[in-house]
């Protein structure tokens, strides 16, 4: 009988890399391609669900060459700057570790992957919000110090005259932004594809502690914040 308690959330080619740290990287400090299997374990009762990543050479093999398994309590996945995957490169974190870097072929599929992941784990919820955008940081070194790694959800204009990302599972704000504060909305670039409507923008923010300009980018619908 098939173990309901494992769901397959995506699978397919991708460029795998150990962080820095992995006694990995002694052998492998190159990218190298793996076929990949997103795997959602929901364990009965009240236990959290786990985000399990097996590693394999081709699509036909049933045994992982590694496999990465990570509690979603904890979870990172950021997007972060690579210079020979540039634009593509995405990592996953539990904690303050980090699990690997990864690379999808294309900024697009990056940002499917991330968005699948990202569904499975925290599962959206109705919305109160009419007209929202869905975003999500590109992250940089000061991500992780200030507590927005990994930050992202929907972009939504609220009644208090405020721009701000609301988590799409739990409803909680994680960036709030006055409308007054907003110097410059600026486009970055926009995906190449067609079918998607999907782009990298800016705000140029002021702000008030230090009387500078702040300057977040956004990507949106499956989309993104520097």
């Amino acid at each position: 009988m098939e173990d309901t308690r494992y769901r397959l959330l995506r699978e397919g080619y991708l460029d795998i890399k150990p962080p820095p740290d992995s006694p990995e990287r002694i052998l492998h400090k190159a990218w190298r391609r793996f076929w990949v299997r997103a795997i959602i374990f929901l364990p009965q009762g009240r236990g959290e669900p786990h985000l399990i990543l097996q590693l394999c050479r081709k699509s036909q093999d049933d045994e992982p060459l590694r496999q990465v398994k990570a509690s979603r309590d904890g979870l990172r996945l950021f997007r972060c700057r690579s210079g020979s995957r540039l634009l593509r490169c995405w990592g996953v974190a539990s904690g303050s570790t980090l699990l690997l870097y990864l690379a999808a072929d294309t900024e697009l599929l990056t940002q499917e992957w991330m968005h699948t992941l990202r569904e499975g784990l925290w599962p959206s919820v109705s919305s109160n919000h009419e007209c929202y955008y869905e975003v999500s940081l590109i992250d940089d070194e000061k991500s992780s110090s200030s507590g927005l790694l990994g930050v992202y959800g929907r972009l939504v204009k609220t009644s208090e005259m405020t721009l701000s990302i609301i988590h799409p599972h739990w409803q909680g704000t994680q960036m709030r932004w006055r409308l007054t504060d907003i110097l410059d909305v600026r486009i970055i670039r926009r995906m190449k594809d067609e079918d998607s409507d999907s782009g990298v923008f800016s705000l140029t923010v002021r702000s008030r502690a230090l009387n500078q300009r702040h300057i977040p980018q956004i990507n949106k619908k499956t989309s993104i914040l520097i």
